[in-house]
């Protein structure tokens, strides 16, 4: 069966599965999140040289949390998928969506299976009240950035990533960002501005957007961040 409006999405032919290959680095895809890569969450999100770069998750990181959220995010890719599947006109322009259906690093290997080492995740930035001084400034501008249409080129975005450290270093995640940027998250969702926040300190993260064209604007500092950080480099992007 067509499905035009998958594209720039490949297409696994063995299991009707749309991933994104990486430019430069093309044993690296993309894919929608799967529920049974629940396990392979715990020692990643465990690991000192990730947990304590990211925000959000908890820590220690159980089975239970893995599993609440990739049936999030799994649901969050299938109603982007479902909304591509919906046309099947051929001719019919490209619509814009406000996700992207894939967010799972994973690592192919020689003999065709692949190992989740990863996620890059872009969502409508929600953290905008949070990184102005002035919290009624930061409200509004955080219900404006919630109220905006979609393919509003003001809408701002926010970049989520990381990776089993065994992977680190090797340019997969400037890759991943680049590939997310330039085959979907522009042409699929008019994305044209993008805020992503990195701890101090976290010199890989900022190497990344930095090699993304990404400029840093300012710190914040943030008197009660987990793990003893100060507070966070803001980075921007701008089409």
């Amino acid at each position: 069966m067509s499905r035009p409006q998958l594209y720039p999405l490949d297409v696994n032919a063995a299991t009707g599965e749309p991933f994104l290959r990486l430019r430069d680095l093309p044993d690296i895809i993309i894919t929608p999140p799967r529920l049974d890569d629940a396990r392979a969450y715990l020692p990643i999100m465990n690991d000192e040289r990730v947990y304590k770069w990211l925000k959000t998750p908890p820590y220690p990181y159980e089975l239970e949390h893995a599993e609440t959220w990739l049936m999030r995010t799994s649901a969050a890719a299938e109603a982007v998928l479902a909304e591509l599947a919906s046309s099947t006109n051929a001719d019919a322009a490209l619509k814009v969506v406000g996700g992207c259906p894939v967010n799972s690093l994973r690592h192919v290997r020689k003999d065709g299976s692949d190992v989740f080492i990863g996620a890059i995740d872009i969502a409508r930035c929600g953290i905008l009240a949070e990184l102005e001084r002035d919290r009624t400034i930061g409200d509004v501008l955080q219900r404006e950035n919630d109220d905006r249409l979609l393919s509003d080129p003001d809408i701002v975005w926010t970049i989520g990533n990381y990776l089993a450290p065994e992977y680190h270093g090797k340019g997969i995640m400037t890759d991943a960002l680049r590939t997310v940027m330039q085959k979907w998250a522009i042409p699929r969702m008019g994305v044209r501005k993008i805020l992503a926040t990195a701890y101090l300190g976290n010199r890989g993260s900022a190497r990344v957007f930095e090699k993304n064209g990404y400029t840093k604007t300012r710190d914040v500092i943030v008197p009660d961040a987990k793990y003893g950080h100060k507070g966070y480099q803001v980075f921007e992007w701008r089409m």
